[in-house]
């Protein structure tokens, strides 16, 4: 990654050395965001005492002169960092010197610095000195994702995947097996076939109709789901039937039916034996 600082400016020809912090030993920065043109020492600025765009990584320590090489008035700076511009991430090198707040690519991951003077942390192995980025893209259906990866869903949904190796699995369509929601929890209108995924919470469209809702085919302990009725809907008039989908409810090897007015239940699943628990989460307050 390349990186760039814009140092002082003044209204005359001003001189600038560029040495490693706490010393006065040369530190390499380059005149091109690509850091293969090594800038000379001293930097000097135009005449109006505007420098051109230094190029590097790390930290440093800058020393200001004028034209004569006397040092500048409050004119000398340790330890100061870089801030990032456009460009390339770039790997992690072992031997250089990273600042609070840089970013490297290691093992196709990206890592933050959470430290400065960072030398010799590999990013995978010292979370003391590096953070994981996460960086949250649009599904698409010919990347593949492995087991923890976020992406954005065509509902603007962010989801989270549950399998390494997995491709071609649309997190909007899954049924919860490659996929899970990550987002807050809120009530949603589905239509009146509809399979749940865990942490969904459902409002099945029975108004026409008696409705399902599936629930997911690969459950794991502590996963939920909501469901309640349809305002202007009552269940006493089309019922909705919670399809178990392979797993047993209540010990159960049969679906549940909702046909009392009023009522929205939580399901959690509990074990293969058990299946999901039901609890009553009580009135709805829907005619």
């Amino acid at each position: 990654m390349a990186i760039v600082f814009h140092p002082l400016m003044r209204t005359t020809t001003t001189k600038l050395y560029v040495y490693e912090p706490g010393t006065t030993t040369d530190k390499t920065v380059y005149s091109d965001s690509a850091m293969t043109v090594a800038h000379s020492q001293p930097i000097t600025s135009a005449s109006n005492g505007v420098f051109a765009a230094i190029y590097g990584s790390g930290t440093m320590r800058l020393q200001y002169k004028d034209s004569d090489d006397v040092l500048i008035e409050n004119g000398d700076f340790d330890d100061v960092a870089y801030t990032v511009t456009d460009g390339a991430f770039s790997d992690y090198a072992a031997g250089t010197t990273y600042a609070l707040g840089d970013v490297r690519t290691y093992s196709s991951e990206f890592y933050i610095s959470i430290q400065g003077s960072n030398t010799g942390n590999t990013p995978s192995s010292t979370p003391t000195y590096w953070s994981k980025l996460k960086i949250f893209q649009e599904f698409n259906t010919n990347e593949t994702y492995g087991a923890g990866d976020v992406t954005v869903g065509s509902d603007n949904a962010l989801y989270a995947s549950q399998a390494g190796s997995n491709t071609g699995n649309d997190p909007t369509s899954d049924t919860g097996a490659n996929w899970r929601r990550t987002d807050e929890r809120r009530w949603k209108e589905v239509a009146a076939s509809y399979t749940v995924k865990a942490f969904e919470m459902v409002i099945p469209d029975n108004s026409a109709g008696a409705a399902t809702v599936t629930l997911p085919a690969s459950p794991v302990e502590g996963d939920w789901v909501e469901i309640r009725q349809k305002y202007s809907a009552p269940a006493s008039t089309y019922s909705i039937t919670v399809a178990r989908n392979g797993n047993p409810i209540v010990g159960a090897a049969s679906d549940l039916t909702i046909a009392t007015n009023d009522k929205a239940i939580r399901l959690i699943y509990i074990d293969d034996a058990t299946g999901w628990r039901v609890d009553l989460l009580g009135e709805t307050g829907e005619a």
